[in-house]
């Protein structure tokens, strides 16, 4: 069935109209309009594969905040981002949620293509609106037994997200809360932000909860140490766009742990 929507992004004043074809379970498919030339997952196929993968995949538009999965679900689909940015998080024994990484277009999550992972072992929540592509995993497991290519990229991005969490629990045994929350602002900016002279700045999507969920500590605490970063001159924050005014200084700071 043809439809047409409208979406309207944050920052864009008139509202884009696109004709897109809606499957059986509601999710909303466009063949077409899938940008496969700029998703490297498509790269390691020739063209026919490629449009046999095209044609098996789902596109998923969700708002901001939207649920993809919850930890526990079944493995159905490999996902890849279109656009937008989606927050991997997991649940303590305890309840408490920790936010693992944030993935932006391009990147991977969901199916895993290894024994003994049938279910999800993490939850996965969009941080804006994103566009979402779904392969189903019994298409995805005919496509790797004919490309290894397709495989090794697979098990590269399950290797950075092994990393990442890796190097958050070193970053989080060895550091303290200062540190913690005043790096993955740092880092945030040098891999979001932009240049205006000497300041750095960039939009973030996070709440101070979700930042305190990286970080692994509380919104208080999260709360006082952007406190005392604007205190030291160190960045500013107007509304959901921070600014960092003196990153050398601030990165010495986080060596020394000068604001514990």
């Amino acid at each position: 069935m043809q439809i047409t929507r409208r979406t309207e992004f944050i920052g864009q004043h008139t509202p884009s109209t696109k004709t897109v074809r809606e499957s059986k379970d509601g999710h909303v498919s466009s063949h077409p309009g899938i940008r496969a030339e700029n998703l490297r997952f498509f790269s390691f196929l020739p063209s026919p594969h490629k449009e046999f993968a095209l044609a098996h995949t789902v596109i998923k538009k969700l708002d901001e905040k939207e649920t993809v999965f919850y930890q526990g679900d079944g493995c159905e689909y490999l996902y890849v981002i279109e656009s937008g940015q989606v927050k991997i998080t997991k649940n303590n024994p305890d309840g408490r949620e920790i936010t693992v990484e944030i993935l932006e277009p391009g990147e991977i999550f969901g199916f895993i293509p290894a024994e003994g992972y049938h279910c999800i072992i993490y939850s996965a929540v969009t941080l804006m609106p994103t566009t979402l592509l779904l392969l189903p995993r019994i298409h995805l497991q005919n496509l790797l037994e004919r490309y290894p290519l397709l495989y090794s990229f697979l098990l590269e991005s399950t290797y950075k997200r092994l990393d990442t969490a890796y190097h958050q629990l070193e970053n989080m045994l060895s550091s303290n809360i200062y540190q913690r929350v005043a790096r993955i602002i740092l880092e945030m900016a040098r891999q979001e932000g932009t240049y205006q002279e000497s300041i750095l700045s960039f939009n973030s999507r996070l709440t101070h909860q979700e930042l305190a969920n990286l970080a692994g500590t509380s919104r208080e605490t999260v709360t006082r140490i952007l406190s005392t970063l604007k205190k030291k001159g160190f960045l500013r924050i107007h509304r959901n766009r921070i600014m960092i005014l003196q990153e050398d200084r601030m990165e010495e700071s986080i060596l020394t742990a000068e604001g514990d």
